[in-house]
């Protein structure tokens, strides 16, 4: 409750009472379908693209909370975005050897 968590109890299988959880899973699925597909990703790497997704949403602002994003309000300062790399871009790994 001090971090502005309210716990709200819903009846089971009603799908208008489910409404808000579905809209923010289908965003999360959303979000890491379109990573995948930018990145020219087979489905297999859905185990990356979610995390992924969700990681970037909460730091993206929403018109929900006035042009915050989650992390704003939760911690009280913006986030770095210096971290960040495009999703699903190409590298490569360097074995230097010493002798």
């Amino acid at each position: 409750a001090s971090c502005g968590i309210e716990h709200h109890i819903s009846r089971p299988h009603t799908h208008e009472q489910q409404g808000a959880v579905e809209r923010c899973h289908r965003h999360i699925v959303d979000t890491a379908l379109i990573l995948l597909a930018h990145a020219h990703m087979p489905l297999s790497y859905w185990n990356h693209a979610f995390p992924t997704a969700v990681y970037l949403i909460n730091r993206l602002p929403t018109s929900v909370l006035l042009g915050k994003s989650p992390f704003e309000v939760m911690f009280g300062f913006k986030p770095l975005f210096s971290h960040l790399r495009v999703f699903g871009c190409l590298c490569f790994s360097t074995i230097l050897d010493d002798s």
